[in-house]
């Protein structure tokens, strides 16, 4: 009987010292498996950052010589003139079926030269530039240009600003405004403003009092509607903004009125009028906030 006790206790613990080794490998083995898995995932992760960089590098290169026949963007830095002031974006007329007139203005420090220019495109890229010219002034002078830009979509939004290069080699950039071109032809009256519609539903507009506020002030902005909707809104932006990031907003349900805003910060600013649809209609003129 007692044999059979040693022998029952003796056959597992035989049992284990065996399988122990087999099983400190198995372990082993799925550890380096393990390892050698996440290290697999770790540089397919990092191929497709370099990929992804690479990628991006060329989408920089692209759009640094989108357009070898004029200026290279350069992303909206200012560069100080010895010779330019300042440099104006202007409205747009229609010249056209697919052409508008942009207005720009340069105000000269010195008596000097500039060759100007318009960036524009249907997003703040500004993927396209007008052909350029050239304008003299004198010190303190500010000196009015307007430049055709053609092949332009209908009922697309185009952002656009005014460019001087002076004889430094040194850029210039007024603020980027935008406007929606709907292929009317305004050749037969220049006095009309793009954003005019002789048409008997009425227009789309936007009008602000002056150009200059203080932080603080309550600022009326007119308007008037063609298509009268409880969803037609007015935004508050900063000059340059996109659409989406608007610093407050208001709705205009009438077909023409006004409404007050209060900005308590200093900047350039611009009203925007949009559709039911969200779809940009008229923008009013830029005005400045200062304390």
């Amino acid at each position: 009987m007692n044999k059979y006790i040693v022998s029952l206790m003796v056959v597992p613990a035989l049992f284990l010292a065996l399988a122990t080794p087999a099983l400190a490998n198995s372990q082993v083995k799925y550890y380096q498996t393990n390892y050698q898995t996440n290290s697999s995932s770790q540089q397919q992760q990092i191929a497709q950052l370099y990929a992804l960089i690479a990628q991006l590098q060329a989408q920089l290169a692209a759009l640094q010589i989108y357009n070898p026949g004029y200026p290279t963007y350069n992303n909206g830095s200012y560069q100080n003139s010895n010779e330019i002031t300042r440099v104006t974006t202007g409205t747009v007329e229609g010249d056209g079926d697919d052409a508008v007139r942009m207005e720009g203005s340069v105000t000269f420090r010195r008596d000097s030269e500039a060759r100007v220019w318009f960036e524009y495109g249907t997003s703040n890229k500004l993927s396209y530039s007008t052909q350029s010219i050239e304008i003299d002034g004198d010190s303190g002078d500010t000196e009015d240009f307007e430049i055709t830009a053609t092949d332009l979509d209908d009922n697309d939004v185009y952002y656009y600003r005014a460019v001087a290069e002076d004889d430094d080699g040194r850029y210039v950039e007024g603020v980027v405004r935008s406007f929606r071109f709907d292929g009317r032809n305004d050749d037969d009256d220049d006095d009309d403003d793009y954003y005019d519609d002789d048409s008997d539903d009425g227009d789309w507009s936007l009008e602000v009092e002056d150009d200059y506020y203080e932080t603080g002030d309550t600022i009326r902005v007119d308007y008037e509607v063609e298509d009268e909707d409880d969803n037609n809104w007015i935004g508050l932006y900063e000059v340059g903004d996109s659409d989406s990031n608007y610093v407050s907003f208001k709705y205009v349900r009438d077909e023409e009125g006004y409404v007050t805003f209060r900005i308590n910060r200093e900047g350039e600013y611009e009203f925007r009028l949009f559709d039911e649809d969200n779809d940009e209609q008229a923008t009013s003129d830029e005005f400045e906030v200062e304390d």
